[in-house]
């Protein structure tokens, strides 16, 4: 029921057990667009887990080619879109199992253990050993190139093109994860130029410092090496 609640956010769902309500989600408007589905997607999420879970927004699109059997009767190459759009949990949201992956494709909640593993490569490091992102996405892309056959539930699925499909999973995710780095704005802030400003006297009195400990040995032992030195950190300083 989570899953179907989830691939339609456009449905009003009531969850009771026992008599007593669960949940209860009002239907939220979408659109045919990617934007307005991310919305609806959004509070949906929402609804279901709270706000304060921290999610960061994956639209990624790319061109990939067509199987063997799709290709051009002409001869001509060509290519089948893959677009991949929803949410995963930002660094530091994390489970000890994949029960809060929900992984869609053509709206078909599916299980795919390369999808899964598209998933730890596109965080890398940025997940500790032992746990598991956080995400709902959607994978569109053309029927044919998905075989949906190889399970009596039809949860699991196969790509006809599975390397290049946990390829471009791997690096949407990688490129939310960029994203989301680098629009924080740590280098402007104040605790940052505060730091710059105290660590550049630090820095000039600890090479005037080595420079008169320098004069001071050349005077003593009157070694020429040294006096290499002194010329080198003078050109430092």
């Amino acid at each position: 029921l989570t899953l179907a609640a989830l691939g339609y956010p456009e449905v009003a769902f009531t969850f009771q057990r026992d008599g007593r309500l669960i949940w209860q989600l009002p239907a939220v408007k979408t659109g045919s667009d990617v934007a307005p589905r991310l919305t609806a997607l959004r509070e949906r999420l929402r609804a279901l887990y709270g706000a304060e879970q921290k999610l960061l927004t994956v639209d990624y699109s790319a061109e990939m080619c067509s199987p063997d059997e799709l290709e051009d009767p002409t001869g001509a190459p060509s290519s089948i879109l893959f677009r991949l759009w929803g949410f995963i949990g930002a660094p530091g949201v994390s489970r000890s199992t994949r029960e809060d992956q929900h992984l869609f494709v053509n709206r078909r909640p599916v299980e795919n253990r390369g999808l899964n593993f598209a998933l730890l490569e596109g965080y890398h490091t940025a997940l500790m050993k032992g746990r598991y992102p956080v995400c709902c996405l959607f994978l569109e892309i053309d029927p044919a190139a998905v075989d949906v056959n190889i399970h009596p539930a039809k949860r699991e699925v196969r790509f006809h093109r599975e390397a290049e499909v946990r390829r471009l999973v791997a690096q949407a995710v990688r490129q939310a994860l960029l994203d989301f780095h680098t629009s924080r704005p740590e280098s402007s802030s104040p605790k940052s130029t505060a730091h710059r400003r105290h660590t550049a006297p630090t820095t000039k009195l600890a090479i005037k410092l080595a420079v008169n400990g320098l004069e001071a040995a050349r005077c003593r032992l009157g070694i020429d090496m040294v006096s290499s030195c002194h010329d080198g950190m003078n050109r430092l300083y």
